[in-house]
């Protein structure tokens, strides 16, 4: 976010503000925890109030715009956030970056590739950063390396973690060469930054990704871990909850290795 907000700053100095899903996690440092959803009333900080916007993430069983089956694409879901926004007074000005998970771990369901594009192609007319969130979902864990793949577009950033290593804590930012040079040397360091136990651990996880076809196993099993819920919720003998709601029967959302 610190990226995001750097690059707006080139723009207008006062360009810092940071959209997110309301439904997402980010981690629990300041800005992540601002960006995270689940808004409550004692929330410790209004997020408004230091420049993070949020709107509903666009997941099919509990669509917050009308009925999902007239919007198959999420175009109009898209459309509909940037009013949802605007009628706030937020306007794109005032907007350096978004940050979303490309796969929500609580969803297991890709942002619909229509509003994914029209995210992208609006950010970019506006000068602004679009970062997924790959820490949960990256690396193989839904079938494909990085879960934006299922959503059909690239971002200027995203980031990594979890499954990078699978075992040490590291993590990684990757995007456009011109977005990440451009903070100051030491800006972006950290005391245990480049620890190089977990950099091998890392490099070893990537490469046994590929040499044990792991992508290929997980949408293999991750299709036979669905499809049992998905029989019995056919046969009338269950509901699927979702983040504390019921979604019709038969909906069992999932890809790869995540499954809902």
């Amino acid at each position: 976010m610190m990226l995001m907000r750097r690059h707006g700053q080139c723009i207008h100095r006062d360009n810092v503000g940071i959209v997110s899903f309301a439904d997402g996690y980010h981690g629990r440092t300041l800005a992540a925890a601002l960006a995270t959803g689940s808004p409550s009333a004692d929330d410790w900080i209004a997020r408004e109030k230091v420049g993070h916007y949020q709107f509903p993430f666009p997941f099919g069983p509990r669509w917050p715009w009308g009925n999902v089956d007239e919007d198959p694409t999420g175009e109009k879901a898209f459309d509909a956030c940037v009013e949802g926004l605007q009628r706030q007074g937020i306007t794109p000005d005032k907007i350096a970056g978004f940050i979303g998970e490309s796969v929500p771990g609580w969803a297991t369901w890709p942002i619909p590739r229509g509003f994914a594009r029209k995210l992208v192609d609006w950010s970019r007319d506006h000068n602004i950063l679009v970062c997924f969130d790959e820490v949960q979902c990256g690396c193989g864990r839904t079938g494909k390396m990085w879960g934006m793949e299922h959503t059909g577009v690239v971002p200027d950033l995203f980031t990594l973690g979890k499954g990078l290593s699978s075992s040490l804590p590291v993590s990684a930012v990757v995007g456009r060469a011109e977005i990440l040079d451009e903070p100051d040397a030491g800006d972006m360091s950290s005391t245990h930054g480049g620890n190089p136990v977990s950099a091998a651990a890392a490099l070893a996880c990537l490469e046994v990704l590929a040499e044990e076809n792991l992508l290929e196993r997980a949408t293999t099993t991750g299709s036979l871990v669905v499809s049992q819920p998905k029989k019995t919720l056919d046969a009338g003998r269950g509901a699927c909850c979702y983040n504390g709601q019921h979604s019709e029967p038969g909906v069992v959302p999932g890809i790869g290795n995540l499954g809902g």
